[in-house]
């Protein structure tokens, strides 16, 4: 029996979130946001707070800082989330501050104690710790090399993966992200990272691009657009809810925590698509990646009415 259902591994930022802006400044320039919002962020702790609001079981691991960071863990904890993977760092903890506009965002950030998340993934004893969950979703550019034995390691232990890597170019480039990627049992980009790792523009084709690579699993998520996936087989899509979006951040974790709850379930993948749909979408109607998430009664609700979603 494992402990969990899912475990989370990634950096972690407290998120400082400006909301209600008409456009991005240039350089020099001033823009003033209407709403402002602190709140816990980064892949890991959003994943797992989604998780946590569906009923799932869910730890995480991470870093943060020892000065800074307790807030962090009691927002995350708040929701259920086992905190008892975090460490705990003399630097400060990551921040990022996200200028939201309606459909998309941009990020400054600081990596702070993050920088010291790459070292424990050569630790011995993480992937037994890690394997204490049927399921373990990294939100980061993996390494390739630590990646991969990692990997292998949790399935040697019955523990299935997901990724998420986020926008890291020189991760994105490397040729040895390829054989990483074929290890892991879903890979979730979004539409640009899937556009520059495979070069092709239409989504059935960098979906094609991706399994012909050997990735099992592909999901990308197209913002506004929905959502498709493959896995050997033909392309699914769902579409996006239309609901008031304030912000737009986490929208993509909340993404795959719908999906991955769903998988978790042992549900088709077009359901796990749709409702990961659902989730980024119902996700933006606050600000921060955490306020809006849904909880699985309203998911549910929607899930009844799946023909409406799918395409």
């Amino acid at each position: 029996m494992k402990k969990y259902d899912v475990a989370t591994f990634g950096p972690v930022f407290a998120d400082h979130v400006l909301t209600g802006l008409p456009t991005l400044p240039a350089a020099g320039e001033e823009v003033f946001a209407q709403g402002y919002r602190r709140e816990a962020g980064g892949g890991c702790f959003a994943t797992a707070c989604g998780l946590a609001a569906l009923g799932a079981s869910a730890a995480c691991f991470g870093v943060v800082g020892r000065q800074d960071g307790k807030w962090l863990l009691d927002r995350v904890r708040s929701f259920g989330v086992d905190t008892g993977g975090v460490r705990f760092s003399d630097l400060p903890t990551g921040v990022t501050v996200a200028a939201s506009l309606r459909e998309d965002r941009a990020f400054l950030t600081f990596e702070g104690a993050n920088s010291e998340l790459w070292p424990w993934l050569e630790a011995k004893g993480l992937g037994r710790q890690l394997a204490q969950a049927r399921h373990v979703h990294f939100a980061c550019a993996l390494p390739p090399g630590p990646g991969r034995r990692l990997i292998e390691e949790l399935h040697a232990r019955k523990t299935t993966v997901s990724l998420d890597s986020g926008w890291q170019e020189k991760w994105m480039k490397d040729k040895h992200v390829w054989p990483l990627l074929a290890e892991v049992d879903w890979f979730l980009p979004n539409e640009a990272e899937a556009r520059f790792m495979t070069g092709k523009s239409r989504v059935e084709q960098m979906l094609e691009a991706f399994v012909a690579r050997g990735v099992k699993g592909v999901a990308i998520k197209l913002g506004p657009g929905g959502a498709a996936a493959c896995q050997a087989g033909p392309v699914i899509k769902a579409k996006a809810l239309d609901v008031p979006v304030v912000d737009t951040t986490g929208a993509g974790d909340a993404f795959n925590a719908g999906f991955l709850h769903a998988r978790l379930a042992g549900l088709p993948v077009e359901n796990c698509l749709q409702r990961g749909a659902v989730c980024g979408s119902l996700s933006t109607r606050e600000s921060g990646a955490l306020e809006a998430f849904p909880e699985l009664d309203e998911v549910l609700a929607h899930d009844s009415r799946a023909k409406n979603f799918l395409t």
